[in-house]
């Protein structure tokens, strides 16, 4: 008998043993809960997602929720800071460059144009206008221009994205800020590049004439940064121009209006417009009296996911070549266009490097869908005579 009630106390004393061991496991260093405090149907709004809290269930590293510090503004994905699409981290802080392109009729069609992620469209003097493009893929860029010289407020857009700026020439403003505020930039009239940064396309140089076939490419544009030794990361925390919806989501502007054809004019010999094709969902490029804009390299049309026309302030500088000025900082009005529709919008820019940001007429920050950009740039009065629904 004494043996028997030995084994039974030794069995009592094991499962009170196992009872206090398995409370302890129940306790993490950081109150976290234990397997048994999730639902028999997996859910549990308590619970720590497992493996790496610094990714996704895909295993993507995660972005930050906190756009003031210029992260990313979804926490589940790394996306591009031109089009909002989902990259690898190498991308996501690669710095774009900017490059000015010749808008004038001569010069068209441009080449190699298709390859921006975004683009600036600014007045210059003469009544013509000039683009800016954007990219960060700029490595694999074929042939691209042709070249033309900057503006100063060409500079500030380019800024805003934190872009190394390219351009063939300059006026004496666009050159004095490039000097004092310290822009990273290729320059094919004063510079001192490796010698075969820009060259003069032989087609374009028949067809065109000598200024019109000033060109580069994307290898010779990472040939220069790389001789110049331009940093090529954008730093960590930097805001930048644009912020994005959520991969995989769309804002579909439900409380816009109708834009199936926007038409604007800088001159009255230069009226852009986009038409919406709903077969591609973008809208496509139209200039010089309803001339589809092609890009020589692929003989198609260009065309855009989103369109931003904003107004800004316009000065004559009364200057011997006719210079304007625009003013890029401080706030103003505009509309954005995606899919056929558009809302009316306000932009804000604290100061000339500073990012362009947008938002809705109530104050919320606007959201732009995932994809490419084309930004026009007008006048005040320029801005008036925009049509979102043209009609000949």
């Amino acid at each position: 008998m004494k043996m028997y009630f030995r084994i039974i106390a030794s069995v009592l004393l094991a499962v009170m043993l196992l009872g206090t061991v398995c409370a302890c496991s129940q306790k993490t260093d950081n109150g976290g809960p234990s397997a048994d405090d999730v639902s028999s149907n997996g859910d549990s709004s308590n619970t720590e997602p497992s493996g790496n809290p610094d990714t996704d269930p895909a295993g993507t590293t995660a972005g930050s929720e906190d756009t003031d510090d210029g992260k990313q503004t979804n926490p589940h994905f790394i996306t591009n800071r031109l089009t909002g699409e989902v990259c690898d981290e190498a991308t996501a802080n690669r710095r774009p460059v900017a490059i000015m392109i010749n808008n004038i009729k001569k010069a068209n069609p441009q080449i190699g144009i298709s390859g921006a992620q975004v683009i600036y469209e600014c007045e210059v003097e003469g009544g013509i206008t000039r683009l800016m493009m954007l990219t960060t893929d700029y490595s694999a860029l074929s042939v691209v221009g042709s070249i033309r010289s900057a503006r100063e407020y060409f500079i500030d857009y380019a800024m805003g994205h934190d872009a190394i700026f390219v351009h063939a020439g300059g006026s004496e403003q666009a050159y004095a800020e490039l000097a004092s505020r310290s822009v990273d930039h290729i320059d094919g009239t004063r510079g001192k590049n490796p010698a075969d940064t820009f060259y003069r396309d032989p087609k374009r140089l028949q067809t065109m004439g000598s200024v019109h076939a000033y060109v580069t490419s994307g290898d010779r544009i990472a040939k220069a940064v790389d001789y110049f030794n331009f940093r090529t990361e954008i730093p960590q925390g930097t805001q930048t121009s644009f912020a994005f919806v959520a991969p995989g989501t769309a804002d579909l502007l439900s409380d816009g209006e109708k834009a199936t054809h926007l038409y604007m004019s800088y001159t009255a010999s230069h009226c852009p417009e986009f038409v919406y094709d709903e077969a591609s969902g973008k809208y496509l490029r139209f200039q010089f009296k309803h001339e589809p804009q092609i890009d020589d390299a692929t003989g198609k049309q260009l065309a855009f996911d989103n369109v931003i026309v904003i107004s800004c302030q316009r000065t004559n500088l009364n200057d011997a070549k006719g210079h304007i000025d625009i003013v890029t900082s401080g706030e103003g009005k505009g509309y954005y266009c995606y899919k056929g529709k558009a809302i009316p919008i306000r932009y804000s820019k604290a100061n000339d490097d500073a990012p362009l940001r947008f938002y809705r007429e109530n104050g919320e920050e606007l959201l732009l869908n995932i994809g490419t950009t084309f930004v026009n740039v007008l006048g005040d009065s320029q801005f008036e005579r925009l049509s979102l629904n043209y009609t000949n």
